[in-house]
Order: structure tokens, then C-alpha cells, then sequence
């Protein structure tokens, strides 16, 4: 059997389907509204893009035949031309406005470039005459006005619409809502090639009849005569046509058939609209239906996509009619025809491509007729939303049948659902296959983890239930047709649904039919003890609760029920330490007086409880006590709920309404688990300048504004807590501050950054500062106001506060120096760079050596350059195609040695170096290019680095940057969370995630591993969980890595290259590794 092609891999989306998000007037245009050119309808207004998304059904082409062959003189070109009224009929949404659309366009002198599909050229006449009217948009009463010209009859509009002359013939007429005679019509058409539309007539009709305005309930009798009066002009004119159109199956939605009924009920009424069908029943006119049965593939085909792989088709139907085939053989049934005759099916298979003939069968005879849903115009909507979201997950499908629509998702799943008024259904769908978590994908992750084949199964007979009515669900010939892909067999199918219905609780079998139903099915719903709940489970529960609560969270790390100073690390990070109530609760009216426990982890930490140097680091939770045993009651309440809801016995002793509540009940039991906990743990202490209490605050929460939400951690409250109380900050400490907690400029005349950045860590006095971008955007303003020195051991160069701001990175080897210990150390010298040394080097014929040049810079600089400055600027001289070559021989007369690059120049030895000005070269030595990747221990680091390096380079434009970051020991998952908020900062750049993640967890054998890649909006579905997993571990390893491609290449020196910069500064995530690539257009070369 060949390999069939996956259906993303073999068609091509149009880009507004790709795009997702299409509403229904993208499917659903009104001629008036394209005829008035309204905002919104331009795939309908444009001619070329309607043509390209309009299949030439034989109803359309019939239709276009027939009104030209007429109109250009030809009556014998085409069967219907001889009829001057053409009624054109259709159910709703079944392709009439789409027929009216096209011909208005040709009408009106659009060629499109695919003309041919629909119409022989040569049948279009040079110019005709055209009008347009629909009967919900005439007014009798205000008007219709059109560019100044108001107009309050059928006639009225038409003459209108003809031109400035037959509008002044009609006018007076108009005016007094009197029908015009058949000569007045005659002299209008004239001989000029004239075609009128009149869309859904009857609706005016209906409106004028039902009027309580007597002048309008005239002008119906009126409109009845004048129809019959132009029926008669265009029979004598030879070269016009009238096409009419009368919708069928009116009961497309339900609510307006009521109120239509109740007005048809008058007699008057019933009288008019009888006479006005007798009008246009009576002209010896031809009738015709915009698509048939067997055109709607071609609809949807045409309408979703660009590009379909004929070849592709070809091979799918030619597996699929072998499998009917073969099962026709078996004696197996597959409906539709699929075993009565599989190379016909197989040939509607391949004109539908890439859907197959069983979906459309469902949508267009079982959902389509369904009030509401509106056939080929629901169908398409649907559709769309599904190929949308099958290419967003590269779904490996090789042909869209039921089993295959992504019913997990909302949106396709409403159009099949809530638009058909079943939207009680949606709950059952979710439970039972449309999720990750559901009973059927609970099945396949133990069956058919590759295949999914009980979800696929469930999709089917679901699409089969949704319309209801004497027979809703499917039969197994349907399940086999909406499910069978080639190679598997129809027992795999029955044995799918059979483990399914095990476990689902709205799956049923009649002996004949699958169904879903809204009613839970408690003979699937396992058992479970129905005594009471034991005390281990709600400790168990609520212990594992607790935990999720309060996770950690991005720069805040939780540690759970400590039992002693040990358990919470004296490091540079907010702790939020949690008590267990088990071991220590507080009453609000004692809960000022600081508890034993909470002060001894404020204080002290390890074995040996020594002092905790990082005392402004711990943040303590306790529970209140008076709130314990009603949080243990929640949990309680909730496990007890869900007992009951999915015992199948004790759920059946109730009736139907009771069963809906304890239903009800079970769901809500999970928030109320949520609030008991927020209730119970309310008091929050702090570190503070508090002598007499500790060097503690306490805080009670208000739990009456939070814990509604039903998911997620609750630790972001905590951390929003101390930022209202003023204990965290969101500005860059005062420089004054961290110098006077250091001691610097007083006892110290130098401190390394890193220790400067711990001072908001160590001291109660200071705010807590969670952003490690203050504490660099300090240490800048620190470097402007003339407070310190900045020095890069790494860089080998001091910034002072005439400099540029640096690249601030904190760590052992950046220190801060007083202005006066700098100049002692001469750290504020001039840097060695091109424009000294040439000054240099070009002063001189010969070649000059790199210990003369190093002596004669440090005159010139003012001190000593060290010998990697020196190099570095040549480097970058001879990137920048300077006029200078290094050699390590000297020059003489009879050779020339050959000249460095400037990687070699930076690893050479200075003083083994001759530098020379090249006598024979006319042009500058080539630049050297390269894709630069760089590493740092933090952002500022790195950036540094890579602004460097592009600095050094030729690169003027790049095409992509990759992040990397680490997950470092002791802090988990936190610097990936960190390097994560800087893809939604940049909405610019399309960005996609790599993620590998290890987590280790105490008393558990073996670990996870997760390992994904994809794009940013389907890594945040997961994140938050994924991650919080990987908090709960003992020890945490990983990467994640973030590539940004911007829609076009960026240039080094623009605003998104800064702000690139800029918003990686600022969120500063450490262990950076960054790679900037090339824009296709840059050269590039050298090691990365």
C-alpha cells in the first residue's frame, strides 16, 4: 500500500482559512452589500478574488449561459436563453447570492482571469445594463438613498440603478408608489442588453403586507402588478432578462419562521403573497438551482484552498477504493455507497480532496438541514476553523473525515454545536473525547497512542448525534465511513468504541446506533466506595493542594513545610516559605506576636543554624488556625462529591434533577477547595526594621478579593501583597542605599558587583528588589552621578561618568572602584583604538613592532594599554578594512609575509607582531564576516558581547536571533520562566520555543524528561503546568532556547535590534547564550 501524504504536506490553505478567526460574512456575502461596496466584503466585491474562490458549479454556469446567450442576441447558445424570467431557487445557504454575485460582476464588464471556468467568452455581450435589488433592504416609508438619490419602490430602485434616464422616467412614480406601465418599460430597456435581479422578493412582500402603514399595505398590491407588468416588458424585449429568486426551505431560522407564520396567518396577507407567487409563476420563464447534492466537495474544496495536490488526491482515493474493496469482499458495509461501489466513491473521494465524501455527506444531509446551521455557508465556516487549526498543530492526517476534525477545539466544535442550538453537548464532547484528558484519549494513550482511533471513532459518531432527530447517532456503516483510514480494520473501530464506552459517561449503544447524549451515563461512570472519605486522602489531597496553591513562581521560590531553618536556602532569591498546619497555625488576635518557628527560619539557616546572611530573602505563610478544619471540610466535601457523581448506583437512586445539582456540586467543589485553602493560609510575615518584633511584620490577607480564579498559583498574590506594603520595589534602589549598606566609599574603596547586588538580599532595612535589572540600572546611575567607577576585568576597561552607560552585568569579576581609587589605579585612561593607532603606525615607513607600538600608546593614552586591548583594535581595524596589515615576520625588500586576519591577529602575541602599511594595495583588505554567537553569565554580559561583536563585524542586517538559557542549580525552572516573558515583549518577532527539560523528585524513583518544540502560543498552553512540575522536583536540569525571526531582516543600528536589546536587559535572565544570524544578503564567514 503507498504511503499516503498527510493532507498539510499535499494542499495549501488560503490565507484568510489559514489565518483562522473567519466570520460568517466571509461566507455568507449580501448582494446589496457587495453592490454598495460595504467594508468587509472584499473577497466578494473583488471579482478576481471571488472568481478564484467560486466553484463553477453546473447551476452557475447554467445561469451565466443562459442570461448572456440572451442578452448577447444568441438565444441558441444555451437551453434557458429563450426565457426572458429566469427563476433562480435554492434552500438557504445554498449558493443563490453566490450565482447573483457572479453574474453582477460580468454584468457590470469584470473579465477575471479564470473566466472560461464559467462562461463561453464569446457569449458576453460588450456592455449591458444591470440592477440589482433585494427586498429586505427597499423602504417604503424613510427610502433607500444612493449617492443622493432616494428611492422608495421596486421600480424606483431598478430605474435607478439603469441610469439617469430611466430614473427620470420612474421618478413621479417612485414618488407616488404607483407601478409604471409595460410601454415605460419598453422604453427603458430599449435595445440595450439589460439584465434585473430581484432577490427574495417575497420578504418585501411579506414586510409591505404585514405593514401597519396603510400607504405601504397599498404599495403590496402595487409591487404585484408592477412585477407582472416588467415580466411582460422583458418577454417583448428580446435582449433583456429578469432572474427572480424564491428561497425554499425557509426554516432556516426558527425564530423568524414563527413570526412569519403568525403574519401569514392573516387572510389579507395569505391573499397577496398567493397572487405575488401567481405573478411570478406565470411567465413561461425557466427555473434553475444555483449547485446540486454532488457539487458541494467541489464548494468547499474550491472556497478553503489555493492549492490542492492533484497527484495526491489521485493516490488517496485509489488506498481508499481498495480498502472498500476489500471489505465489500468481507461482506462489511461502509455507507455511502463506499462498499456498494468503490471506484464511484473513490472518484467523489478525490474530486473532494482533501475532504472526505462521509464528512460531507454528514455536514450537507444530517447537520446542514439543522435550523441555523445553513449547509454549504455552515459547513464552509467549520471547515475553516478545522483546516485552521489542523495546520496549526501540522496534523499528519492524509484526508479530513469526521474522525479527524479537531473537535478538542472550541471554536470547530461550536459551529457544530451552539450553532444548531445543541450546545448542551459541548460538556459531554469534552468529557468524553475532545480533550487531552478525556475517556477516549485516556483509551488511546493504552491502545492506539499512534493511531487515536478511539477518539477519532467518538468524533464520528458525535458529528452523527449533534442533529438529533428520530435516528441521531451513528450506525456502524456510518462509523466505518467517518473513521477507516487505509490499514485498519472495521473490528479495530468496534473494539475502540466498545473500551470507550467502559469509561465515557455520554456514549450509549442501542444495539444499532452510537450516540452521545447530554445525560450522564452511569452504567459507564466507575465505581468508587461510597462510605466516607478517610482522613489519609484529605490529608493526602489537601498537602498536594497546598503545594500546587502555592507554587513557585517565576523569581519566587516556594519551599513547603519546613521543618526547620535547613529547609530554606540562604540565597540570593525570594523564599516563600509555607508552613504546614499540621505543624504550626496562628489565631488572628495573637497572630503580631512573631511565632518561635517563623523567627527561626527569618534568622538562621543550615544544620548548624548559623546566621542567615540573606535575611531580607524570606517571606513566611501561616495558617490561621479557626480556618484548618474548614479547609479540611472543603477538600473533604469536594472527594465525597466526586464518590458519589461517578458511582453509577448511588448516582441512579436520584432523579434526574438532583443528579444535575450533585453534578453541579462536584464541579464547584474545586474552586471552594481553593477558597478554604486561601482562607486558611492568611498570615503573612516579613522581614522589616522592626527591633522590638523580630525584625518581623505580620500581615493578615483579605481573602474576600482573591482565590475566585480556578486554576493557577496563588503565589503571585503573596508577591503582589509585599509590593502594595511597599516591601518589594519596582525602582532601581537609590545608589546612596547599597552604598551605605556596604560600606563602600567609607571603609571600602572597591566591592565587586555581585556583592553589591546581594545588599538588597542581606539587610531588613532594604526593598526587596525581584527584577535584577534594578540593581544594574543602580549601578549605571551609580557610574553617571560620579559614585563609583565601573571596571570589566573581562573587557579590561573602566567606565566613569563621562563614558557611555556600560553593559552592567553583575558578578566577581565587574567591580565598583571610588572615583579616587580609579585614578591611583589609572583606570580612566584613553582606550587603545584605530584613529591612536594609526597615529602610530603611519607616522613611520618601515614596519613597526607590537612592543613599539604598546610603548608608544601608553604615552599616548596616558598608561599602559594591556596587550589584549591592543590586539582587539587592530582586530577590528582590519574588519573594518583599515589600511593596515600584521605579519609575524618582519618585511624586507625581497618579501612580503603574509598578512594576518584578524581572528589570527587576536590570538597572537603582541610583541611577536610587525605592523606595516601596505604600499601595493589600492583597496582595502576584504572584511572578514562571521555569525556571531556569544555566551555571558548574564544578560548585560551577553549583550555586551554581542553588541561587540557586531560592532567588529560586517553584519549590517540580521535575519534571525536564538536565546538560550539555563536552568541553573538551586534556582529551577526560574531563569526559564525569565527568558519566557521576553517572547510576549516582543510581539514583532515570530518566535518559536525549544524546551528540554529533566526533573528529579525525592522518595520517587526515575524522573521526567520533556523535551518539545514548537511555537510560543502552543508552549504557553503548557508552561505554567510543565514547569511547575519541574518545580516540585528535588533537582532540576534543562534549557530553554528562543529563536526570533522578525518578518523581515532588522537592521544592527534599528529599533528592533534595541529593543531586542533592550527587553533581554531588563528581564535579564543569566547563563545566556546568544546567536545572531546573518541576513541572507550579509556575507557570512569565520567560526561561529
Amino acid at each position: 500500500m503507498a504511503v499516503l501524504a498527510s493532507v498539510v504536506d499535499s494542499c495549501v490553505p488560503r490565507p484568510d482559512v489559514l489565518g483562522g478567526g473567519l466570520v460568517d460574512k466571509h461566507f455568507a456575502a449580501q448582494l446589496d452589500q457587495v453592490i454598495r461596496g460595504s467594508v468587509g466584503y472584499h473577497d466578494y466585491a473583488d471579482p478576481d478574488s471571488f472568481f478564484k474562490i467560486t466553484h463553477p458549479t453546473k447551476g452557475l454556469r447554467e445561469l451565466l449561459a443562459g442570461t448572456f446567450a440572451r442578452l448577447s442576441g444568441n438565444a441558441s447558445a444555451a437551453p434557458s436563453a429563450e426565457h426572458a424570467v429566469y427563476r433562480y431557487e435554492t434552500s438557504f445557504g445554498g449558493g443563490k447570492t453566490h450565482g447573483l454575485i457572479a453574474l453582477w460582476h460580468l454584468a457590470s464588464g469584470a473579465r477575471p482571469s479564470d473566466l472560461d471556468e464559467f462562461i463561453d467568452p464569446a457569449l458576453l455581450p460588450g456592455e449591458c445594463a444591470v440592477a440589482a435589488v433585494v427586498g429586505d433592504s427597499l423602504d417604503p416609508i424613510n427610502g433607500l438613498t444612493t449617492d443622493g438619490t432616494t428611492t422608495f419602490t421596486m421600480w424606483g430602485e431598478i430605474a435607478r440603478q439603469l441610469g439617469p434616464d430611466a430614473w427620470a422616467a420612474v421618478r413621479e412614480s417612485d414618488e407616488a408608489r404607483t407601478a409604471i406601465g409595460k410601454q415605460v418599460w419598453l422604453d427603458i430597456i430599449g435595445d440595450r442588453p439589460t439584465v434585473i435581479v430581484i432577490d427574495e422578493i417575497a420578504q418585501h412582500l411579506r414586510l409591505l403586507a404585514t405593514s401597519g402603514h396603510e400607504q405601504s399595505r397599498d404599495l403590496a398590491a402595487q409591487t404585484i402588478a408592477g412585477l407582472k407588468v416588467l415580466f411582460e416588458a422583458a418577454t417583448a424585449a428580446p435582449r433583456a432578462r429578469i432572474i427572480v429568486t424564491l428561497a425554499t426551505g425557509t426554516d432556516a431560522f426558527e425564530a423568524e419562521t414563527a413570526e412569519v407564520a403568525k403574519a401569514l396567518r392573516e387572510a389579507e396577507v395569505e391573499q397577496l403573497l398567493s397572487e405575488a407567487y401567481d405573478v411570478m409563476e406565470r411567465p413561461k420563464g425557466a427555473v434553475g438551482r444555483p449547485a446540486e447534492d454532488d457539487e458541494i466537495g467541489f464548494i468547499l474544496r474550491r472556497r478553503l484552498f489555493a492549492e490542492v495536490d492533484e497527484n495526491a488526491a489521485s493516490t488517496a482515493a485509489q488506498a481508499y477504493r481498495d480498502l472498500y474493496a476489500t471489505l465489500a469482499d468481507q461482506g462489511v458495509t461502509v455507507g455511502g455507497s463506499a462498499t456498494d461501489d468503490p471506484a464511484g466513491y473513490a472518484e467523489r473521494l478525490r474530486s473532494a480532496y482533501p475532504f472526505h465524501p462521509a464528512l460531507i455527506d454528514c455536514l450537507d444531509k444530517r447537520i446542514g438541514p439543522m435550523p441555523g446551521f445553513q449547509r454549504a455557508r455552515g459547513a464552509l465556516k467549520m471547515l475553516a476553523e478545522a483546516v485552521a487549526a489542523l495546520w496549526r498543530a501540522d496534523a499528519s492526517t492524509p484526508i479530513i473525515n469526521l474522525g479527524d476534525l479537531p473537535l478538542d477545539n472550541l471554536t470547530v466544535r461550536s459551529a457544530i454545536t451552539t450553532s444548531i442550538g445543541r450546545e448542551a453537548l459541548d460538556g459531554p464532547a469534552v468529557a468524553d473525547f475532545a480533550a487531552s484528558t478525556s475517556h477516549a484519549a485516556s483509551v488511546d494513550n493504552e491502545r492506539w497512542p499512534a493511531e487515536r482511533l478511539a477518539t477519532r471513532a467518538c468524533r464520528a459518531a458525535f458529528c452523527n448525534s449533534v442533529a438529533g432527530g428520530t435516528q441521531p447517532g451513528a450506525s456502524s456503516p456510518d462509523l466505518y465511513a467517518g473513521t477507516l483510514a487505509p490499514g485498519e480494520t472495521p473490528e479495530a473501530v468496534d473494539a475502540a468504541l466498545e473500551a470507550t464506552s467502559l469509561v465515557a459517561w455520554h456514549l450509549t449503544y442501542d444495539g444499532a446506533r452510537w450516540r452521545f447524549q447530554v445525560e450522564p451515563n452511569a452504567n459507564r461512570i466507575i465505581a468508587s466506595e461510597l462510605s466516607n472519605v478517610p482522613n489519609a486522602d484529605i490529608t493526602e489531597e489537601l498537602d498536594r493542594r497546598i503545594r500546587r496553591h502555592f507554587a513557585s513562581d517565576g523569581p519566587t521560590k516556594a519551599v513547603h513545610f519546613p521543618t526547620g531553618p535547613a529547609d530554606v536556602p540562604d540565597a540570593e532569591q525570594l523564599h516563600l516559605v509555607v508552613f504546614s498546619h499540621e505543624d504550626l497555625t496562628v489565631r488572628a488576635a495573637t497572630a503580631g506576636e512573631i511565632p518561635t518557628q517563623v523567627v527561626d527560619v527569618a534568622h538562621r539557616c543550615g544544620t548548624n543554624e548559623q546566621s542567615r546572611t540573606n535575611r531580607n530573602a524570606v517571606v513566611a505563610l501561616v495558617a490561621d488556625a479557626d480556618e484548618v478544619e474548614p479547609m479540611r471540610d472543603r477538600i473533604r466535601f469536594e472527594l465525597a462529591a466526586q464518590r458519589v457523581t461517578a458511582d453509577s448506583e448511588r448516582l441512579g437512586q436520584f432523579d434526574a434533577q438532583v443528579a444535575k445539582t450533585l453534578r453541579k456540586l462536584t464541579n464547584n467543589a474545586a474552586l471552594e477547595s481553593r477558597i478554604g485553602i486561601t482562607r486558611a493560609y492568611t498570615h503573612l510575615y516579613w522581614p522589616e526594621n522592626a527591633p522590638g518584633n523580630n525584625h518581623l511584620r505580620h500581615l493578615q490577607l483579605p481573602y474576600s478579593d482573591y482565590g475566585k480564579t480556578p486554576n493557577g498559583s496563588h503565589t503571585p498574590v503573596i508577591v503582589e501583597a509585599l509590593r502594595s506594603h511597599g516591601k518589594i520595589t519596582d525602582t532601581p534602589p537609590p545608589t546612596d542605599l547599597l552604598a551605605d549598606a556596604s560600606g563602600f566609599g567609607k571603609v571600602r574603596t572597591e566591592i565587586t558587583t555581585a556583592e553589591l547586588a546581594a545588599m538588597p538580599w542581606r539587610g531588613h532595612r532594604q526593598k526587596i528588589v525581584l527584577n535584577p535589572t534594578l540593581v544594574t540600572q543602580a549601578i549605571s546611575a551609580g557610574v553617571r552621578n560620579g559614585t563609583w567607577v565601573y571596571y570589566d576585568q573581562e573587557a579590561q576597561r573602566a567606565w566613569g561618568p563621562d563614558d557611555q552607560p556600560p553593559n552592567v552585568r553583575t558578578a566577581a569579576n565587574t567591580l565598583l572602584y571610588t572615583p579616587a581609587r580609579a585614578a591611583e589605579l589609572n583606570l580612566l585612561r584613553k582606550r587603545a583604538d584605530w584613529p591612536a593607532i594609526s597615529a602610530i603606525v603611519t607616522s613611520t615607513a618601515g614596519p613597526f613592532d607590537g612592543a613599539s607600538l604598546r610603548r608608544e600608546l601608553t604615552t599616548t593614552l596616558g598608561g599602559e594599554p594591556p596587550k589584549a586591548e591592543v590586539l582587539s583594535a587592530l582586530a577590528t581595524a582590519v574588519r573594518d578594512g583599515q589600511r593596515i596589515a600584521a605579519s609575524l615576520t618582519a618585511p624586507t625588500a625581497e618579501t612580503t609575509p603574509q598578512q594576518l586576519a584578524a581572528t589570527e591577529i587576536e590570538g597572537a602575541e603582541l610583541d611577536a607582531l610587525y605592523l606595516r602599511v601596505p604600499a601595493d594595495s589600492t583597496q582595502p583588505p576584504p572584511k572578514e564576516l562571521r555569525r556571531i554567537t556569544v555566551e555571558g553569565e548574564t544578560a548585560g554580559t551577553a549583550l555586551g558581547k554581542l553588541r561587540d561583536a557586531v560592532a567588529d563585524s560586517d553584519i549590517s542586517e540580521i535575519a534571525a536571533l536564538t536565546v538560550t538559557a539555563n536552568a541553573g542549580a538551586g534556582q529551577g525552572t526560574a531563569n526559564l520562566r525569565t527568558l519566557g516573558y521576553c517572547a510576549s515583549q516582543l510581539p514583532r518577532f515570530e518566535c518559536s520555543i525549544t524546551a528540554s527539560l529533566q526533573a528529579e523528585f525525592d522518595g520517587l524513583a526515575g524522573g521526567i524528561t520533556a523535551d518539545l518544540a514548537g511555537g510560543i502560543a502552543d508552549w504557553r498552553r503548557i508552561e505554567q503546568a510543565l514547569l511547575a512540575l519541574a518545580d516540585l522536583g528535588s533537582a532540576v536540569g534543562g534549557s530553554l532556547t528562543m529563536r526570533l525571526t522578525p518578518p523581515a531582516p532588522i537592521a544592527v543600528d534599528g529599533n528592533d535590534w534595541e529593543q531586542f536589546r533592550s527587553v533581554v536587559a531588563n528581564n535579564n535572565p543569566v547563563a545566556l547564550r546568544i546567536e545572531a544570524e546573518p541576513a541572507p544578503s550579509t556575507p557570512s564567514g569565520g567560526a561561529q
